[in-house]
């Protein structure tokens, strides 16, 4: 069973999640899935987590920019368009822009559940310094 959680596209962070429309499968609080749109020539806000955040694009072509925190000159980007599959790296700081004037829509796959039930603290979640070496090293 599928259960419609959420339905807002709006493009903000919520409790450092980014807003959208959550997809919840019944009982089952390991994965979550999520549809988020990115307006016209617009971007989210930058995130960064140590749950994994997979994106398929439904919709759009835009780009990825991802840093470590402290090290914003050494950004890098990758671009993605409809049928892409991307994954960000644990724990950098990401923006997704979108670079089109049509709204993208990407949908979102993520073990944030099974993250926050085994810590049961956003603020380790969403701002824990350790910076993940063997997924991202801004200086390759």
């Amino acid at each position: 069973m599928i259960t419609i959680v959420k339905s807002n596209f709006n493009q903000k962070v919520v409790n450092g999640l980014l807003d959208g429309c959550i997809i919840a499968l019944k009982e089952h609080e390991i994965n979550n899935i999520n549809i988020i749109e990115v307006p016209g020539a617009g971007a989210l806000n930058p995130v960064k987590h140590i749950y994994e955040q997979q994106y398929f694009v439904v919709e759009g072509r835009g780009s990825t920019e991802v840093w470590e925190e402290g090290q914003e000159d050494k950004v890098h980007v990758f671009e993605w368009q409809k049928g892409s599959l991307f994954s960000v790296p644990l724990n950098a700081m990401y923006r997704v822009v979108n670079a089109s004037s049509s709204p993208a829509l990407l949908l979102g796959g993520n073990t944030a559940p099974n993250v926050m039930n085994i810590y049961e603290n956003p603020d380790f979640i969403f701002n824990c310094p350790y910076q993940f070496r063997d997924r991202f090293d801004p200086d390759r």
